[in-house]
């Protein structure tokens, strides 16, 4: 699930870091698209500092983290308590309460990979390009 969310993260990156407005409208990636959102990844990538302030906050520092399965199955109760959860059933990845489905970010970078299938056009060829 780190390598996904990982990957995921750098697709994001790719395509909303700085103007990136042309290479999404080519690859047919919306606004909206899952892949947009850094909620999730950033408390993958700001795992530390959020447990710091986990730890300064919570009287009891009583967690589960980075498990497999529904959170029905374990004993904690406090969804808020789980730190990274995954939950092969549903396909959600939970974080201290906040759930993230994963099957939509992977068919939305499935969809990305099948457009230079499809052709990007010429537009794309650079005089170096054409040349060789």
């Amino acid at each position: 699930m780190q390598a996904l969310l990982i990957s995921a993260a750098n697709v994001s990156k790719l395509l909303w870091g700085g103007d990136r407005e042309v290479l999404r409208e080519h690859l047919k990636v919306s606004d909206d698209s899952p892949l947009a959102s850094r909620r999730l990844r950033n408390h993958f990538e700001h795992y530390d500092e959020r447990t710091e302030k986990w730890a300064a906050e919570d009287p009891t520092r009583t967690y589960v983290d980075s498990n497999i399965g529904p959170l029905s199955a374990f004993a904690v109760g406090d969804p808020s308590r789980f730190m990274r959860n995954f939950d092969p059933e549903t396909i959600v990845v939970s974080f201290r309460g906040e759930s993230f489905e994963i099957q939509p970010v992977v068919e939305a970078a499935q969809a990305i990979l099948g457009v230079p299938e499809r052709g990007l056009g010429q537009e794309w060829a650079t005089d170096s390009d054409e040349e060789t």
